[in-house]
């Protein structure tokens, strides 16, 4: 039988679950702590340090962990954690691992918080710059309670041409007023109309401010549907009821608007206070409903309807189940004093009704109804406006008449704020007015409920150090709308509906619902208002919906080179712009129908978006590119060799540019984590490898900051702060090599005594538990303890002045793939052979820099024989007392057949361990030669 070698050029491929035959020479069975590198081959993981203490207590498994990177003196670590019911917020230094005290928090802002029950699941938190955002997509976004202010009942006259001898006519509230003009100066001509109008109106009587409802009737209607437009207006037509207040011998003229809730009057808002009111006298209110007309835009009396097909009620004729309303008049709701005042300055005259109801005010003219104009409400063009008014006069612009949208309002501003003189107009917020002459307006919400919206994290001045000592938590102070009403600035689209994520892209502040997403102002990113109606700015908010054959619910957005890339669970969607990103240049599409987990965020790592994907009980992840040449995105997976490798689902997945490492988290079990090791040539892959870490305690939550991997653990009674240092070539002081403990204190922190008389060494200080650890020399001498306390232990030799270190020591194995001969085929590739006969003689593993490490290797139906590698065992070159590392190979025997051996690389010490590069000696019988 000839004798041949087998080689596996290198250990770095990580875990493969095909079949034997298929894998690649460097592909393993398993690999656990044990990390693939194209520059150390094949090395036991890095250990971790700890930190510090975080709680004496557990977090929940289900904390929200978030990291802040905001330079070198501040980077901290945030841990929101729900504990029946209420979130906590807490804040650690990562260096030091100290406390950072929340020295305020919001009572709305807490509770924000705690309505997310599940924190890792229901909120995202983002930090730009200084600021944190914490958004809850738990919570519905509402508006505010503030509203804009109302319509001041102020009305201009503005005489624009004075003609001697003509007729002026001014008719407020029904009352007319009229001059014949002395002369053509518009001033006199409007001081004679403001001294006409002074003298007309009383400065004192007895007017209606208020009605006192004695019975709010029953059968009133919210809205109508009135049979002569129900074809056109299936959903109902607007509907009010009008009330005119009389009383006998006495008051009149008072009229309000009533307010209806469930068919019942329950206030009426006065339009017109009437003269002449007597308190305690009966009153008889007249009551007429009104349906409004769409097609003609007007209101329409359906009290007196003759139609018999009308719906409304008729209340003075009686409607049989129907209760007319009642009013009586009291103290309280008679005031005296003037109704109508005048104010002139030059040409231009403010008439102010001195009580709360509406008035009207029309004007004529003997000039062909062109020397006098009255202003109230609205006007049809913003030149029918002066160019000198009252400081703060405020006006509807009405553009299109059959146009809501192209409405605007605008308030005038004096130069240098004085109460009358030449200014300008500019656009304001708006109200909301009945359609007739006098209606009664109401303000219109200008805001969010701040407590609706993610919150803001911000930290305390920097003191003399640059270091932040402190954070405060609460609302986020956002723009209220400054121009127009919620007709032409409507709210942004994420208003009634949930948060699903928060982002920032190109300079502005982004916000994701189910279907849309919506862009702050830019530069400028607490505001999601147009700062004006009347042109569409590019710096403008963006709000702009998804459009797709299939149910896209948007789960999270990813800038990603110059675009911003959308996932939802079964599509993913690429939102564009030019390189300045405005409301005429954004557009969304469709890109590729993959299925995707969207409980945890995508990654976006150097030229590519890392994103997992159920698979039964297990998940896979995809990569995420797009060609820059053809501009196609697509996705291959990365998982390909291992589809039930990663078991559960992934709550989290982080990565490093600069080592080539991704760390997926499953919530299968907390104690591993599954690394993702590549590395590109120039645009060829030359590794993808998959392999796991174990640890001792739960990872709650994991971090990179450049090449340091920071831990948030939690060892069953405390949770506590960890951290990985996973660059290549790493060592210890001036050593060649770094002591592997998990969990890893320094003797530098600790205290240490020795007695003479025990000949034991005592070491206190210890920040958690010691049980079950080990000492380590720097030198690489292995020493058991013997705990003493919680805090404390014993070691029986002497060392008090020695350089070492304590942890817990953890396994690495690396289990090798069948050693299959495979033989060349007819295309030039290689395949195994049924017909030949293979027995595995020995093995033989290279090494470099290597302080230890055990071959296992177990024929079936026998026992494990161990080979264990130690450089003073093989006479090395060692100094007594000093541990120097070995470069060479291990040879070990095997003898069995090729598939029924199971041979493993062990490492349970502290002592690193470089394998390179493996070969297996085979005694070969072939019954046959292979064609080829």
């Amino acid at each position: 039988m000839p004798l041949l070698t087998t080689s596996v050029p290198n250990l770095v491929q990580g875990v493969s679950q095909q079949p034997d035959n298929l894998r690649f020479p460097g592909q393993a069975e398993s690999q656990v702590n044990a990390i693939s590198s194209v520059v150390e081959g094949l090395t036991k993981r890095p250990s971790t340090e700890h930190v510090k203490d975080l709680f004496s207590t557990p977090l929940q498994n289900d904390a929200l962990i978030h990291f802040i990177d905001r330079d070198d003196k501040n980077k901290h670590v945030v841990c929101f954690n729900n504990n029946s019911g209420t979130t906590s917020v807490s804040i650690f230094n990562l260096s030091l691992g100290t406390s950072i005290p929340v020295t305020s928090i919001s009572s709305s802002a807490q509770a924000y918080l705690n309505g997310a029950t599940d924190p890792i699941n229901d909120l995202r938190a983002l930090t730009v710059a200084d600021y944190t955002f914490v958004a809850n997509n738990k919570t519905t976004v509402s508006l505010g309670n503030e509203v804009s202010e109302t319509l001041a009942k102020e009305a201009l006259i503005f005489v624009k041409q004075g003609v001697q001898g003509k007729a002026y006519s001014a008719k407020i509230n029904s009352v007319v007023c009229d001059i014949s003009s002395a002369s053509s100066d518009s001033e006199a001509i409007a001081t004679q109309i403001s001294d006409d109008i002074v003298a007309t109106f009383p400065t004192s009587g007895s007017f209606l401010q208020s009605v006192t409802i004695t019975n709010g009737g029953s059968g009133y209607f919210s809205n109508v549907s009135y049979t002569v437009y129900n074809d056109l207006f299936p959903g109902g037509l607007d509907y009010k009821v009008e009330i005119e207040f009389r009383q006998a011998g006495g008051g009149s003229g008072a009229k309000g608007l009533a307010v209806i809730n469930n068919g019942v009057i329950t206030a009426v808002n006065l339009t017109s206070v009437g003269n002449n009111y007597v308190a305690g006298t009966p009153i008889q209110p007249v009551i007429t409903e009104y349906v409004f007309d769409p097609l003609f835009r007007t209101w329409k009396n359906l009290t007196y309807s003759t139609k018999s097909n009308t719906v409304a009620r008729r209340v003075i004729v009686g409607t049989a189940g129907a209760v007319n309303a009642t009013f009586s008049v009291g103290s309280s709701d008679v005031t005296t004093g003037g109704t109508i005042t005048s104010t002139r300055e030059g040409s231009l005259i403010k008439i102010t009704n001195a009580v709360t109801s509406d008035f009207t005010v029309t004007t004529t003219d003997g000039v062909s109804n062109t020397g006098l104009q009255s202003i109230y409400k609205e006007v049809d063009f913003i030149t029918d406006l002066p160019k000198a008014c009252f400081n703060g006069f405020r006006i509807k612009v009405r553009g299109d008449a059959e146009l809501d949208q192209d409405d605007y309002f605008v308030v005038f501003e004096t130069k240098d704020n004085e109460d009358f003189g030449e200014g300008s107009w500019i656009e304001t917020v708006g109200w909301v007015e009945d359609r007739t002459a006098s209606g009664q307006g109401v303000g219109e919400k200008l805001g969010f409920n701040e407590a609706s919206l993610p919150i803001r994290i911000l930290p305390n001045p920097l003191n003399a150090a640059g270091e932040i000592t402190g954070y405060t938590i609460k609302t986020t102070l956002w723009t209220t709308r400054q121009a127009g009403n919620l007709t032409t600035n409507p709210a942004p689209s994420f208003v009634d509906t949930k948060i699903n994520d928060i982002f920032f892209f190109k300079n502005r502040l982004g916000i994701l619902t189910d279907t849309s997403v919506v862009f702050s102002e830019a530069d400028s990113y607490f505001n999601f208002w147009r700062t004006t109606t009347q042109s569409l700015l590019d710096s403008a908010p963006i709000d702009v919906g998804v459009a797709h054959t299939k149910v896209s619910t948007l789960k999270h957005a990813i800038p990603f080179q110059e675009k911003l890339l959308l996932f939802g669970p079964q599509s993913q969607f690429v939102l564009r712009g030019n390189q300045i990103l405005t409301p005429k240049t954004v557009n969304i599409s469709p890109v590729t129908e993959y299925s995707a987990n969207t409980k945890i965020r995508p990654l976006a790592l150097s030229n590519f978006v890392y994103f997992s994907f159920p698979r039964g009980t297990s998940e896979g992840v995809y990569e995420f590119y797009v060609d820059n040449d053809t501009d196609v995105f697509d996705a291959s997976e990365i998982t390909a060799q291992v589809p039930t490798y990663i078991k559960g689902s992934l709550r989290s997945l982080v990565g490093t540019s600069t080592e080539d490492l991704i760390i997926a988290a499953s919530n299968n079990n907390l104690k591993q984590l599954y690394i993702y090791r590549y590395y590109w040539n120039n645009k060829e892959k030359i590794q993808s490898a998959w392999q796991r870490f174990d640890f001792a305690n739960d990872v709650l939550g994991v971090k990179f900051i450049n090449s340091t991997l920071y831990l948030i653990t939690n060892d069953g009674t405390k949770t506590n702060l960890e951290r990985m240092f996973v660059e290549s070539g790493r060592v210890d002081g001036s050593k060649s090599y770094s002591i592997l403990l998990d969990r890893r204190v320094s003797s530098l922190v600790l205290g240490k005594s020795y007695s003479t008389s025990t000949k034991l060494t005592t070491v206190t200080g210890m920040p958690y538990d010691p049980v079950n650890t080990v000492v380590y020399t720097l030198e690489g001498v292995r020493l058991p303890i013997t705990r003493v306390s919680s805090s404390s232990f014993t070691v029986n030799v002497d060392i008090s002045s020695a350089d070492f270190f304590v942890g817990l020591e953890y396994d690495m194995e690396y289990k090798f793939s069948l050693q299959t001969l495979k033989q060349p085929t007819e295309k030039g590739g290689r395949s195994t052979s049924n017909f030949t006969g293979q027995m595995l003689k020995n093995g033989s593993v290279e090494y470099s820099n290597t302080g230890h490490f055990t071959i296992e290797v177990t024929p079936k139906f026998r026992d494990t024989y161990s080979y264990a590698f130690n450089p003073s065992i093989l006479g090395a070159d060692s100094v007594i007392g000093s541990l120097v590392l070995d470069d060479g190979s291990f040879r070990f025997p095997i003898h069995s057949k090729h598939d029924e051996a199971t041979i493993k690389i062990k490492s349970s010490s502290a002592l690193p361990a470089h394998l390179l590069s493996a070969e297996f000696e085979s005694f070969i019988h072939a019954r046959s030669r292979r064609y080829s």
